[in-house]
């Protein structure tokens, strides 16, 4: 399987989690630089998942700056950023590099329905083609159960569901 299609098999496993991460290009290199333009990595909020930029130092600092845009929840999306090598990194050689990073999966909204009852019952349904994840919180297990199956819902059954909101804010 040639490489490209190893990235994209990632990828799109990555994208199908849910779960944010990260996907870092060298989009530009000059003088002595560990990798070759093109070179490619993913990452999560957990660390490396596929291939490098460059190893040690290069990597550890790209990996870094991929998991705070994932915390973060950086307003943009993209972000391209210019290394020099020696005094940005710390590395001995001397070369300038230029990374693209692209976050995926960190703008899922994230929608609270306290209820469970025929409006949020129609809401729901209007709510899961669109790119969210709904949790949904009610007292009544059998209201809850009607909702339909997706892996964008969370259900919570709660005796007092107001006792949930502090833990939503995390």
């Amino acid at each position: 399987m040639s490489y490209a299609n190893q990235y994209i098999e990632h990828l799109a496993e990555l994208d199908r989690s849910g779960q944010p991460f990260a996907s870092v290009t060298i989009v530009e290199g000059v003088g002595s630089t560990p990798e070759n333009v093109d070179s490619k990595m993913l990452v999560n909020e957990t660390g490396l998942v596929f291939d490098t930029v460059g190893e040690g130092l290069i990597e550890r600092k790209a990996i870094g700056h991929a998991q705070a845009m994932l915390s973060q929840g950086s307003c943009q999306p993209t972000e391209l950023v210019e290394w020099n090598l020696q005094r940005d990194v710390g590395m001995t050689c001397g070369g300038v590099i230029r990374l693209f990073f692209e976050s995926f999966n960190d703008r899922r909204w994230q929608i609270v329905i306290f209820g469970a009852g025929h409006v949020a019952q129609a809401l729901t349904r209007c709510l899961l083609p669109i790119d969210c994840q709904i949790h949904c919180i009610d007292q009544r297990h059998e209201w809850l159960d009607r909702l339909p199956e997706s892996s964008n819902l969370k259900r919570t059954q709660c005796d007092e569901p107001a006792d949930m909101i502090e833990s939503l804010r995390d």
